[in-house]
């Protein structure tokens, strides 16, 4: 299970370091990729704002290799950094939803394919022990475990 926190709780940026052996890609309710290689995540605090960067073998067909996100805050198993412009190449549900929760983080952004608008960060303890991006464009979840 994991740890708990209050939700909707705003937090400072935050720096994380997290080592990945496992991918998997979820689209339409269906696993898409399922895949084993290592993958380093960082993030670091960078002008008020978290920017997340990878390093590893084949990730970059599924996400971009330089993340920017404007927000943190808690829902009750997890954290969220996000990015949630006002307007958007596309809404979907999850960004409806996270934008009545977080508020809007900036005017427009023109999101690419490989490009989330939310990073969900899930603890066992005080550890990171699953990473998660979710996108828009097509919607899609994309999940690195340890």
């Amino acid at each position: 299970m994991y740890k708990n926190f209050e939700p909707h709780k705003f937090y400072k940026p935050i720096s994380f370091n997290y080592t990945s052996n496992k991918i998997e890609l979820w689209q339409a309710g269906q696993m898409k990729s399922n895949d084993s290689f290592l993958t380093s995540i960082s993030c670091i605090e960078e002008n008020y704002k978290m920017k997340i960067t990878f390093k590893g073998e084949t990730f970059n067909r599924f996400v971009d290799n330089e993340l920017i996100f404007d927000k943190i805050f808690s829902l009750h198993d997890r954290l969220v950094l996000v990015t949630m412009p006002e307007e958007s190449t596309l809404d979907v549900i999850g960004m409806s939803a996270l934008r009545t929760t977080c508020g809007i983080t900036r005017l427009g952004k023109r999101f690419s394919t490989n490009e989330p608008f939310c990073c969900s960060l899930f603890f066992v303890e005080n550890a990171i022990d699953l990473v998660t991006f979710s996108f828009n464009n097509p919607e899609k979840l994309l999940e690195f475990y340890k």
